[in-house]
């Protein structure tokens, strides 16, 4: 066996130690970029809702976020909406919750939710630049948004409230 070297020995320890503080910072790094994946920040919108408010992303930090792209005419779409509708009454006070109508007109919409019963915030996208933003290619498609706005779960298709459930928990700080 062959013996180390007083130096050789530092050297090695000190490489160890750097390759291991290099972990430590990479892991405990922030995103910065804003890519609609999991790992990075949300990107940021602002959209008008059914109700004549307006919801920016961005003001929702320090909440999880559920955020569903969606249409009426979509029959996917409408079989998730009472599972969303389930979660959305029982959900906790650090969550919030926006359905994004993709290019549908307000009053369509609007009739849609009220006659349905739904009372979760849809959000209005008319010219799918949300949608488009955040890659949506299949609806329905779901985020869960961490409280410091990090993208923590991706969904494409109908979800049960389970999942929905599970998606949300997986978001808790």
């Amino acid at each position: 066996m062959r013996k180390c070297s007083g130096a050789r020995f530092f050297f090695l320890v000190l490489a160890i130690s750097t390759a291991l503080a290099m972990i430590a910072v990479g892991a405990l790094a922030k995103p910065v970029a804003e890519r609609p994946e999991v790992g990075y920040l949300a990107p940021d919108f602002t959209l008008p809702t059914a109700d004549g408010g307006t919801i920016v992303l961005s003001e929702l930090k320090g909440k999880r976020v559920f955020l569903n792209f969606w249409a009426t005419w979509c029959p996917p779409c409408r079989s998730e909406m009472p599972a969303i509708q389930s979660v959305w009454e029982g959900k906790d006070s650090d969550v919030a919750f926006i359905a994004v109508n993709i290019q549908e007109a307000k009053a369509k919409v609007a009739e849609f939710v009220e006659a349905n019963g739904y009372t979760f915030p849809v959000a209005l996208d008319g010219s799918a630049r949300v949608a488009s933003g955040y890659l949506v290619r299949a609806i329905p498609t779901s985020f869960v948004i961490g409280p410091d706005g990090v993208v923590t779960g991706k969904h494409i298709g109908v979800l049960t409230a389970k999942q929905l459930e599970t998606l949300l928990e997986e978001a808790r700080p």
